[in-house]
């Protein structure tokens, strides 16, 4: 009894100590990333504003071929250091702090050890959210592994993910064959307390002066919210030299941001993302809530991939790079004060593409292979933990994918599952 004690404070120990090596590492790549973005990033970025500057300034053919090298190399500089930034704290949003980046983490570790390990041609990953629980299947077809490699006192990568789905209290489930192997990381999460925002409505109906006029059309009035005062500046004197365009107000973080629109208008907002305290997505959100009038372009370090769509769903007219011409600012201002949305070519592709990405004919066709499975074992009238060791899983990674398949298909328990499959033919009368 007491060895057994023993060997459990021991386990114990042992995965507070994960727990903390894990926080740490996170923590301190957070920082790094965060160095990287407000330091690195921010000068390269002001940096490139003073040469595109310079270059539109200068008539010296010397002069301007000289800048447009510093042109290029700030830019690859730029997406060096996002490239950085990336793979030190990779977009995860929306999610509490530590589950997902622990879910991340495992699934990044279970594709090192295919690319290494399994020979595989293709593999697959299926993530879902589903009765609080995140869930991420990953499938390869490579040469699968052998019963001892799953319990192998050595094998690191294994135990590994497994160690860092328990100190958030989630688990870990792998079943291989000749067909290749899948692994399961499914982790709990808990809901998120709903999050008080400030009511900015008296902030839009405030007497309003008489607008400038330019060549009997309007100005077009910016305000800048960026914490970096030196991009604040680069992106003012771009827009400055514009002969429609004036810069009414800047702010560097949400909480001037707010005491500024009080007492100035605007028509457009130019509002970066990441910003100390309530992000710019945050303020996005609030200026959607209240129906404001002004048309928010998003300017931001961050590459277009997730950040741009998120930002158009959230109510932003346009995203802008930093990292690019800086011209292009300008032409977004002019399309989003029109009231059009801005988009690059990078974006306009992302947004084709998931258009045209090929759609199921039937709701079933979304499931991955072990949803559907579940699907029809159920329907067949098997428990699910006759069907936890027909699949060799755990009952809780079952559960998830019944849950799972309840949620894809629309459904609220295994009766309309059972008639579902049979009105599709998954399984007989």
């Amino acid at each position: 009894m007491a060895a057994d004690r023993e060997l459990a404070a021991s386990r114990q120990q042992l995965s507070e100590l994960a727990q903390h090596l894990q926080t740490s590492v996170e923590q301190e790549r957070a920082a790094i990333a965060r160095e990287i973005h407000d330091d690195v990033g921010g000068a390269l970025t002001a940096l490139k504003f003073d040469l595109a500057w310079i270059g539109r300034h200068s008539t010296e053919p010397a002069v301007q071929q000289k800048v447009q090298s510093a042109l290029e190399m700030a830019a690859h500089a730029i997406e060096a250091s996002q490239r950085v930034m990336h793979n030190l704290r990779p977009a995860i949003l929306e999610l509490p702090a530590g589950v997902p980046l622990a879910a991340y983490r495992a699934v990044q570790e279970a594709l090192t050890d295919v690319s290494k390990h399994a020979h595989a041609s293709k593999v697959s990953i299926d993530p879902s959210l589903a009765r609080g629980v995140l869930s991420v299947e990953v499938s390869d077809n490579g040469r699968g592994l052998r019963a001892d490699d799953l319990t192998k006192t050595r094998s690191f990568g294994i135990r590994g993910l497994r160690e860092r789905a328990v100190t958030v209290g989630g688990w870990v489930d792998i079943s291989s064959g000749a067909g290749g192997t899948t692994m399961i990381v499914s982790v709990p999460v808990a809901a998120r307390p709903a999050q008080r925002r400030h009511r900015l409505r008296r902030y839009w109906i405030r007497p309003r002066k008489p607008r400038p006029f330019r060549l009997g059309r309007p100005m077009i009035e910016v305000t800048l919210c960026d914490d970096d005062a030196l991009i604040r500046r680069g992106i003012r004197d771009t827009l400055a030299e514009a002969v429609d365009v004036r810069v009414v107000g800047q702010a560097a973080d949400y909480g001037e941001l707010r005491s500024l629109m009080r007492t100035t208008r605007c028509d457009v907002l130019v509002l970066d993302i990441d910003m100390p305290g309530r992000s710019g997505l945050d303020a996005l959100h609030v200026l959607k809530d209240e129906a404001s009038p002004v048309k928010v372009l998003v300017v931001s370090m961050y590459a277009e991939d997730p950040y741009a769509t998120r930002a158009l769903r959230g109510g932003a007219y346009g995203y802008v790079n930093k990292g690019g011409d800086p011209q292009l600012i300008v032409q977004a201002v002019r399309t989003v004060a029109q009231g059009r949305k801005y988009v690059t070519p990078e974006i306009a592709q992302m947004l084709v593409e998931s258009l045209t990405s090929p759609t199921a004919e039937h709701a079933h066709e979304s499931l991955s292979d072990r949803e559907l499975q579940t699907l029809t074992l159920i329907a067949s009238g098997k428990r699910l933990s006759d069907i936890a060791a027909d699949l060799t899983l755990s009952p809780k990674t079952v559960s998830v994918y019944r849950a799972r398949v309840l949620q894809k298909l629309g459904l609220a328990n295994n009766s309309e599952l059972t008639v579902y499959a049979i009105r599709n033919g998954l399984v007989g009368e």
